[in-house]
């Protein structure tokens, strides 16, 4: 078999709404956050990545936040927020490094 297209990075985006409001879900913070790695990958050149921008069903980790993993590192960040986007590009995304502060280790 012959994939057209590889990726070298998936990164995984909770957008997941639960039905009950008093149940945490990602929602649509994790729309918002999948949005704005998209917009900024998109203006950034020359990393030389293929990388696609999953939106993602429920990962399980409601309670912790907005989620997003990225694979194949195997990173897992919790309660990211918008102003974490541009640290998880340079740093995991493009750099391969795992950002502690952003685990479930609180």
């Amino acid at each position: 078999m012959i994939l057209e297209e590889q990726y070298d990075k998936h990164v995984f985006v909770c957008i997941n709404s639960r039905v009950d409001p008093s149940v945490s879900s990602c929602g649509d913070n994790g729309f918002l956050l999948r949005q704005e790695i998209v917009r900024k990958l998109q203006s950034i050149t020359g990393h030389g990545l293929n990388i696609r921008i999953n939106k993602s069903g429920c990962l399980n980790k409601c309670k912790l936040g907005p989620a997003i993993v990225i694979y194949p590192q195997g990173f897992w960040y919790y309660n990211v927020n918008l102003k974490d986007i541009d640290e998880i590009i340079e740093e995991s995304i493009i750099g391969n490094n795992y950002i502690e502060r952003l685990s479930e280790k609180k």
